[in-house]
C-alpha cells in the first residue's frame, strides 16, 4: 500500500493523521509478528482496539502476560517441591515404624513385630 503524502500546507487534508496511524499500525504488526503463538490472545485484543494503540501499550500487555506465566510456573514448582517433601516425610515415618516394629519381640509367642502386651495369641484379636 503506498504511503499517503500531504500536498497542502499545514495539512488540512488529514493525510498527516493517516500517515501517523499507518506508522503506528505497521509498528504494531511488526511487534505482533515477532511474538510467539502463546501471545495470540494479546494480539487479537490489540487489533480490535480503536484507535490502534501506540507500541508501549502492546509491550506492557505482553509483559503482563509473561509475568503471570512466570508466577504460575513458580507456583507450580513450589507445589511440586512441597509434594515431594511430603511424600518423602511419609516414607520416613513408615520406615521408622517398620524399624520400631522389628525391634519389638513378644516373649509369649516368640515372634517379632509386637510385644507381649499386644500379643493377639495371648489376649485375642480386637472386635
Amino acid at each position: 500500500m503506498p504511503t499517503p503524502q500531504c500536498t497542502c500546507s499545514g495539512c488540512t487534508c488529514g493525510a498527516s493523521k493517516v500517515v501517523a496511524e499507518l506508522v503506528v499500525f505497521t509498528q504494531l504488526m511488526q511487534f505482533l509478528m515477532g511474538l510467539s503463538g502463546e501471545f495470540d490472545g494479546v494480539g487479537h485484543q490489540l487489533l480490535v482496539m480503536d484507535p490502534i494503540p501506540y507500541i508501549n501499550k502492546p509491550y506492557s500487555m505482553v509483559q503482563s502476560v509473561e509475568k503471570q506465566k512466570e508466577m504460575h510456573m513458580e507456583r507450580s514448582d513450589v507445589i511440586e517441591t512441597a509434594m515431594h517433601v511430603k511424600a518423602g516425610f511419609k516414607n520416613d515415618i513408615r520406615k521408622r515404624n517398620m524399624i520400631d516394629k522389628r525391634a519389638q519381640y513378644c516373649g509369649h509367642c516368640e515372634k517379632i513385630g509386637h510385644t507381649k502386651e499386644t500379643c493377639f495369641k495371648l489376649y485375642g484379636t480386637p472386635n
